[in-house]
């Protein structure tokens, strides 16, 4: 509809088929001529999204995240020693392998040969049967990195940060080297 304007009343009139046509086609190419700018704000399902926890707290957040989707799931990761970690890093440890078992999710993997190592797995044997031990000179990071199915999680304990990656190609292609170092252990030293 039309208002006509210059009336003491306000008066409509329809428009015709036509002209509605025409503002149609008009609405589409403005949209089109802006479709780029709106594809590229709205994000992809295969897009990088990036995370950043720091503190106590977001290290703790960053450990519990979409916790309840990896159930009955596989970690994959590359696990550092535990030596030199703040007493809160080790409780948010202890609370997530409980946690952990409780949802079925397990961790395969390779972690650093160290007294460290070795105790912490101890304490939580059956919790991490599917852990490889590396020697010292082939892998001694103080830094875990783990994909999940969902997403990739890297670790640092000694200074409270984390990172989360989500992305299918990420995940899958962590997921490749994963297998490629597990195999390169898998033989050696077990837990």
């Amino acid at each position: 509809v039309l208002k006509i304007p210059g009336a003491k009343k306000v008066i409509y009139k329809a428009k015709t088929p036509d002209e509605l046509y025409e503002q149609s086609v008009s609405n589409v190419n403005q949209f089109e001529k802006f479709l780029p700018k709106l594809r590229a704000m709205s994000p992809s399902k295969t897009a990088i999204k990036t995370f950043y926890f720091e503190g106590a707290d977001g290290f703790k957040q960053a450990m519990y995240y979409r916790f309840k989707d990896l159930k009955d799931s596989v970690d994959d990761g590359f696990f550092a020693k535990n030596d030199g970690l703040p007493s809160v890093v080790e409780e948010i440890f202890d609370k997530w392998n409980k946690d952990r078992e409780k949802i079925h999710l397990t961790i395969t993997g390779v972690t650093p040969e160290h007294p460290s190592t070795r105790k912490y797995v101890e304490k939580y044997k059956s919790f991490y049967t599917k852990v490889d031990i590396a020697p010292a000179e082939d892998y001694s990071s103080d830094i875990s990195i783990e994909v999940t199915k969902e997403f990739l999680r890297i670790m640092d304990g000694h200074d409270l940060k984390g990172i989360i990656i989500e992305n299918p190609r990420v995940v899958s292609t962590l997921r490749q080297i994963f297998q490629l170092a597990k195999y390169k252990y898998k033989e050696g030293n077990k837990i």
